[in-house]
């Protein structure tokens, strides 16, 4: 199930993208704030050369959510992961990395 959340993750990301895009770097930090599960999605765009930074539409970062979701109940005893970065390039190949520490951008609204 978590690879084929992953798949549809980065498929999804790609039909979010403009047809020319040479890679695309995305962060998610996804933790629990005063009792709601809060996401801040960014993403770079890279293009010719060019940066650019996209927002992610709520479809896509509803599949984060469920990622997280599944990862954490096969791994009950372990704390979910706070940071997901993934990058997809223009011939479809993706990679995710998760990180489990204090999300940095999340960790400013919870003070």
């Amino acid at each position: 199930m978590v690879q084929a959340l992953q798949e549809a993750i980065a498929r999804k990301l790609i039909s979010e993208l403009p047809d020319a895009f040479d890679r695309a770097e995305v962060n998610i930090e996804i933790d629990t704030i005063d009792g709601d599960l809060v996401l801040s999605p960014d993403g770079d765009v890279h293009i010719g050369g060019q940066c650019e930074q996209i927002r992610l539409g709520i479809d896509l970062r509803g599949l984060f959510k469920e990622l997280r979701s599944e990862m954490a109940a096969a791994q009950p005893s372990s704390h979910p992961w706070t940071i997901c970065d993934l990058l997809v390039d223009n011939t479809g190949a993706f990679k995710f990395r998760f990180s489990y520490e204090t999300p940095p951008r999340l960790a400013k609204l919870s003070g």
